[in-house]
């Protein structure tokens, strides 16, 4: 059982499952229909001289998936020239996940599995507490070092070297 990064972080019956390797998101996206990836704005901290938000865009263009940048982050993706990121508030984005009428960034449909990475601990535990609690037919995923236990999966609480492992053997796993 892992703790919460935060030990004010009170946990209620359901916590997170722990993911113990990079290999679980693969499978968690294997059997996502609709998946999408909000990168909030601890995502600008550079890992091992590498940026969380270039983890995000090769993450979303092997997986295809929709991105949310919060805050500022988008000024990192256009940086980048990666511009098919859409910006939203992350109260904003969530409160939309969880509407079960909200048709999608695309109009295409809802999502099913919400992939949040670069929150600051202390919101993203309670945006994770609105979707475990407003919205039980979605899992949300935390790829960030600390352990959420309001998120449906998380990492344990890594060191950055661990952590920084574990994004690049998931990019990889992808190929």
């Amino acid at each position: 059982m892992s703790m919460p990064y935060n030990i004010a972080n009170v946990r209620g019956p359901l916590e997170a499952t722990v993911m113990k390797s990079p290999k679980t998101v693969v499978n968690i996206l294997k059997h996502a229909k609709r998946p999408i990836l909000i990168v909030e704005s601890n995502a600008l901290k550079t890992v091992d001289d590498k940026s969380p938000i270039d983890f995000a865009i090769e993450f979303a263009k092997k997986t295809e998936m929709p991105v949310v940048a919060t805050a500022h982050t988008m000024k990192a993706f256009l940086e980048r020239e990666f511009e098919a990121a859409t910006v939203m508030g992350v109260a904003d984005i969530t409160n939309r996940i969880i509407d079960p009428e909200w048709k999608g960034l695309d109009g295409k449909g809802g999502y099913d599995v919400i992939f949040y990475l670069g929150g600051l601990y202390y919101f993203q535990t309670q945006i994770l507490s609105s979707i475990k609690h407003g919205a039980t037919s979605l899992k949300s995923v935390s790829l960030d070092r600390s352990y959420d236990p309001n998120a449906t999966f998380s990492f344990g609480n890594l060191t950055v070297d661990e952590w920084s492992a574990a994004l690049e053997e998931i990019l990889t796993l992808l190929k």
